[in-house]
């Protein structure tokens, strides 16, 4: 049985997962901090999520959840990181996303959360990511950090479902065809 990624993000009109500084002001002005939009089912159906170390402080910071299991990946050194300041269910690696995942992989793990706009280029540059749930929120930004980078050859994504959200917001899923 092979390991399946999926990630799942908010972006804007405009396709940025935050503004230039990293915030997701943006966000809380569009939806409805009542509503998780299927973010902790989705976390629930995941054995472990896939982190960046900058990305999880960003995460932590703004107080979304992590779930039982996270592997936060560094190339720094593992000794420079307090990791006593961090959360029980973080597990550091050292090395990047790809070397990360060939290690979740290899103990077990067969349903990854791939959070963060660093893991998710790094991956889909991979072809590794074969779910993805968008959620776009009716805003144009003009400029920020895009949830998608470059990649060396074109991908193609089957719908799976849609849903438009009465504040305005549409979730899209997809599984990328093969």
């Amino acid at each position: 049985m092979h390991t399946i990624c999926s990630m799942f993000s908010a972006i804007s009109l405009d396709g940025f997962l935050t503004r230039e500084d990293g915030s997701q002001d943006w966000l809380a002005s569009v939806a409805s901090a009542s509503h998780d939009y299927g973010y902790r089912q989705y976390l629930s159906s995941t054995d472990a999520m896939l982190i960046s170390y900058a990305d999880m402080k960003s995460l932590l910071s703004a107080g979304i959840p992590v779930p039982d299991t996270c592997f936060v990946y560094t190339e720094e050194q593992l000794p420079a990181i307090a990791a006593g300041k961090l959360p029980s269910a973080i597990r550091l690696i050292q090395g990047n996303a790809i070397s990360a995942l060939q290690q979740i992989s290899t103990s077990g793990f067969r349903n990854i959360a791939v959070e963060g706009q660093e893991a998710i280029q790094a991956l889909l540059s991979e072809s590794l990511i074969s779910r993805m749930t968008l959620t776009l929120a009716p805003v144009l930004l003009g400029k920020g950090i895009r949830l998608f980078g470059e990649l060396t050859e074109d991908q193609y994504w089957q719908l799976q479902s849609s849903q438009a959200f009465d504040d305005g917001l549409i979730q899209l899923c997809y599984e990328q065809s093969l």
